[in-house]
C-alpha cells in the first residue's frame, strides 16, 4: 500500500510603494478527499495523495497583504512523504506530477467531504468537478 503527505508553505514576493518584501504564509486551511462521500479529513495532520482521484485542498489568507502590493512572484514548497510495501506497489499508480487549480469554491476545512464543499453545500461535480467548482486552466509553473 502507497500512501502520500504533503507539507506546504507559500512565499510570495511582493513590491509595495516601491519597497519589495519576501513573506511566508502557512497554509490557513486544508483537507484532503477521497471518494468516500461523506468523510472530512480537515483534522488529520497530513495530506494524503493514495489514490488516482484523490484530491488536495488548501487555501491561504490573503489579507495580510498590503492592498496596493503586486505579487512579483509566489512559490509553493511541498514536501512530499511516502511509504509502502514492495510486494504491492505498482509504479504506475505513483504521482509523478500534480497541477494546482484555483478553487471556484469556499471550502470549510472541518466540513469538505466528496459530495460537499461547505454544510449542504455540494460540488458541482462530486470530487471537486471541472469548470465550476475549480478554474479549467491551471496556473503556470
Amino acid at each position: 500500500m502507497w500512501v502520500g503527505w504533503l507539507w506546504m508553505a507559500l512565499w510570495l514576493g511582493l513590491v509595495s510603494q516601491a519597497q519589495s518584501a519576501m513573506i511566508t504564509l502557512e497554509p490557513s486551511a486544508d483537507t484532503w478527499l477521497n471518494d468516500v462521500p461523506d468523510t472530512n479529513y480537515g483534522s488529520d495532520s497530513f495530506l494524503h495523495n493514495f489514490d488516482e482521484g484523490a484530491k488536495i485542498l488548501i487555501r491561504f489568507d490573503l489579507s495580510s497583504l498590503p492592498s496596493n502590493a503586486a505579487v512579483l512572484s509566489a512559490d509553493l514548497n511541498l514536501t512530499f512523504f511516502s511509504y509502502y510495501h514492495a510486494s504491492s506497489i505498482n509504479d504506475s499508480y505513483l504521482p509523478s506530477r500534480y497541477y494546482i487549480y484555483d478553487l471556484a469554491k469556499d471550502f470549510v476545512e472541518s466540513q469538505a467531504t466528496w459530495t460537499v464543499y461547505a454544510l449542504n453545500q455540494p460540488w458541482d461535480v462530486p470530487g471537486v468537478g471541472k469548470y465550476k467548482d475549480f478554474y479549467i486552466l491551471p496556473f503556470e509553473s
